[in-house]
């Protein structure tokens, strides 16, 4: 499974783009790659999950916790929310199951658009400057032409 995680408000928000079928190692990577960036910053950290071209998750997500605890994943103190971005009907069942058994110890949003969470995550958080739209973030940082590795 390819990822991808960066910046997309240094110090503030994550984005994390990910695609293909996930497994569980594919989705502690990403996590533990999102942390290495959280764990810079001293303010409330958001995240937000690009899962639009996810095709699925593995069966057994609902032992991540035990799995993020196994791997010395640290706790961050700073957590803010996770959005999770997905058009996918089952996948976003999954995710907001997740979310209401707290496998993962922070509150999880899930929207339809890249722009829908950006928005959210303005109106839930009044500290945060105002974030680029998502399209020309994209465009900015050349996205199209760093992810084409990826992409058969």
């Amino acid at each position: 499974m390819p990822q991808f995680v960066e910046w997309y408000l240094p110090q503030r928000v994550v984005y994390s783009h990910v695609w293909g079928r996930l497994g569980i190692d594919d989705i502690l990577t990403v996590l533990e790659n999102s942390a290495k960036l959280r764990q810079s910053s001293v303010q409330v950290t958001h995240v937000i999950a690009n899962w639009l071209s996810v095709e699925g998750l593995p069966g057994n997500v609902m032992s991540l916790r035990r799995l993020m605890i196994e791997r010395g994943m640290p706790e961050f103190k700073y957590n803010g929310r996770l959005m999770v971005v997905s058009g996918n009907v089952m996948l976003r069942s999954l995710i907001n199951l997740t979310a209401r058994l707290g496998v993962v110890n922070v509150p999880i949003y899930v929207t339809f658009t890249m722009d829908e969470a950006c928005q959210h995550l303005q109106k839930v958080d009044p500290t945060l400057p105002t974030l680029p739209p998502f399209d020309k973030w994209w465009n900015d940082h050349q996205l199209d032409q760093r992810l084409s590795a990826y992409y058969p």
